[in-house]
């Protein structure tokens, strides 16, 4: 079982989730800089022979930044239109930073309607498997431009456990804005106490996880767990980890 940092040798298919507070600047829009850092970590693991698909985040708040929604209360038919106007913002700043590492990136758009059906979910599966052996990188995000709330994923942490096991990773890292789960809300309780291996997601640890934080996020800890809960019954191991370090 990988538990530590030496057992990571053992991973040969990833997936990595990344939310849209670190993809995403309220005034700036795309945080190039981070997408590029991000690009050159997994491109050192894709040069190593690892499998990867990126779960990215940032569709809607890119397409809110640039129509200067921020900070309103969106419809959902002013969500899918920040979606359509923010993904190909978000594809181009995956590519613009692979570029550079000579790795191409290719879109794959879901919804859970499309891992509901046998036939969806298996071409979803064959293509991931034909990209992985062109040497090139999913770039996973919900269909949001369609998206209605009886197929929508929840959050795209959800989204990423569930493409963890289609394509049978070894690993599902999320990335966020927070350090790790702690066992209270280390923001107002300085002896809170950072979990660094949860066993089995029990309702006692999702007791100790709190709402989204963030301007972007839709999550917060509680989605992680979820989506950590997927994985491991799944079989695949879940890693909560910051995306600023």
């Amino acid at each position: 079982m990988i538990q530590r940092r030496r057992d990571l040798s053992r991973v040969h298919r990833m997936v990595v989730k990344i939310g849209s507070s670190l993809l995403a600047d309220a005034q700036t829009g795309v945080r190039q800089a981070r997408v590029e850092r991000f690009a050159n970590e997994i491109a050192a693991l894709h040069a190593e022979g690892m499998e990867i698909v990126v779960v990215s985040s940032g569709a809607v708040a890119l397409g809110c930044v640039h129509l200067g929604w921020v900070g309103r209360t969106l419809s959902v038919h002013e969500k899918q239109a920040a979606a359509a106007i923010g993904q190909p913002l978000l594809m181009h700043a995956w590519k613009e930073a692979f570029a550079g590492h000579g790795i191409g990136v290719a879109q794959m758009l879901l919804t859970r309607d499309d891992l509901r059906n046998r036939r969806r979910y298996l071409n979803a599966s064959n293509t991931s498997e034909t990209l992985f052996s062109a040497g090139v990188i999913p770039i996973v995000n919900e269909n949001d431009t369609v998206v209605v709330r009886e197929i929508k994923f929840g959050d795209n942490d959800n989204l990423g456990a569930l493409a963890a096991l289609l394509i049978d990773a070894d690993l599902l890292a999320i990335l966020t804005d927070v350090e790790a789960l702690f066992d209270a809300d280390p923001s107002v309780n300085t002896d809170a106490r950072r979990l660094d291996l949860v066993e089995e997601v029990t309702p006692e640890i999702m007791d100790m996880a709190g709402e989204a934080g963030s301007d972007f996020g839709t999550g917060g800890m509680v989605s992680k767990l979820r989506a950590a809960r997927i994985a491991t019954r799944g079989g695949v191991v879940a890693a909560v980890i910051s995306g600023h370090e």
